[in-house]
Parts: structure tokens; C-alpha cells; sequence
């Protein structure tokens, strides 16, 4: 554990980040987060904008956090990582990109964290005061990640991004079975499915 240097958070939702602060006391490593990300993180507190907030706990605050900004790199030994916010999710949403070399194989790595429309009534996307720009954040991070160099995506959520079918293609293929340079334009593909549907019941709400 004391080799860890950075730990890096998707978004602020205890199912993704509830665990970063035992393992943030037990490495003592430094905690990336996007601005929003970092100040749920360092305080324990949801957002009172997030989509989810009136479904949300609270979770143990982080220690030693530090905000990336948008496009900002982060180098460590041989690797560097780059950071992408992509709000929406939450407000703190944010993605990485990085090279991997094996053998003589080169591929665009993509962690997109999630894009999915979900929210807890009575947030709407389609307008909600304590995050006006719900809609908009969502719909640009949708495309981010459509736009991303992106040969293996790693989805904050394994299934979304088919990975468990693409172990399953990997005794036969070996590690080509992860290889898709489509695999970020078809996670967007999905979470504009699920936007559509969002505002569609939203707007059945009125």
C-alpha cells in the first residue's frame, strides 16, 4: 500500500469513492479529484445539486486531496495521465487517458467515468436551479468522450462498456479481444439513449 502515490476518483458517489479515505490513511497517497469532486471528497458532504442528492449519504471525508484541473496531466514514473472533467452524472464527474505498451502493441487507454442521465426526484435535468448547467455539462461530457482518441475503455460501470463480454472473447482472441477503437463513440451512443429517455419523463412529469 505505501507504493501507492495518486489515487484517482471518477465521481463522488459513496459506490465510487466511500473506500478512497481508508485507502488514503493506509497509503497516504495524494487524492485527484476534479474541483467539485475534491470538495465532497475533503468534506464527506454530497452536493446539494447533485442529480441524486436526496438519495445520497454521506461518507468518510479524504484526507490529502488535490483538484486536477480539466486537461491537466499527471506524470508519475513511465506513466502519465490526463484528466477529462465529464459532468453531468454528478457535478464532479471526471475521465482519464493514458498510453499502454504491451509487446509491440500501442493502445489509447479511456477510464470514462459514468454518462448516464439518473437523477432523484425532483431534480430534472431539463432544469433544476442548484444545477443549471445539468444538461449541458451531460451533453459536452457525452461528447468528450465520443471525441477521445480510445482504443480499450475502461466504464465506470463494467457491463456498460461490455467488458465482462470481452473476457469472456479473451481466451480465444488474448488481450486484441479488448481492443474496439468504437468502444468510447458506443458507451456515448448509449448514455444519449438514456438522456432522451430522462427528458422524456420528465417532460411527462409536467
Amino acid at each position: 500500500m505505501e507504493d501507492i502515490k495518486y489515487i484517482l476518483n471518477s465521481h463522488e458517489h459513496v459506490d465510487h469513492a466511500g473506500g478512497i479515505a481508508e485507502l488514503q490513511r493506509l497509503s497516504g497517497a495524494t487524492v485527484l479529484a476534479s474541483a467539485q469532486g475534491e470538495q465532497v471528497l475533503r468534506t464527506g458532504l454530497p452536493s446539494k445539486g447533485d442529480p441524486q442528492y436526496v438519495a445520497l449519504s454521506s461518507m468518510r471525508a479524504v484526507a490529502n486531496t488535490r483538484v486536477v484541473r480539466d486537461l491537466e496531466t499527471v506524470t508519475l514514473g513511465p506513466l502519465s495521465v490526463t484528466a477529462h472533467y465529464t459532468p453531468g452524472h454528478t457535478q464532479g464527474g471526471i475521465s482519464w487517458t493514458w498510453r499502454s505498451t504491451e509487446g509491440s502493441t500501442t493502445a489509447s487507454m479511456v477510464y470514462a467515468d459514468s454518462l448516464t442521465a439518473i437523477s432523484a426526484k425532483p431534480f430534472r435535468y431539463s432544469g433544476n436551479t442548484l444545477y443549471p448547467r445539468a444538461r449541458a455539462d451531460i451533453e459536452k461530457s457525452i461528447a468528450t468522450i465520443a471525441a477521445l482518441d480510445c482504443d480499450v475503455l475502461v466504464s465506470a460501470h463494467p457491463e456498460v462498456g461490455d467488458l465482462w463480454v470481452r473476457k469472456e472473447q479473451q481466451a480465444r482472441l488474448g488481450n486484441k479481444a479488448f481492443i474496439d477503437a468504437h468502444a468510447c463513440s458506443n458507451y456515448a451512443a448509449k448514455a444519449r439513449v438514456r438522456l432522451a429517455s430522462t427528458l422524456v419523463e420528465e417532460a411527462a412529469r409536467k
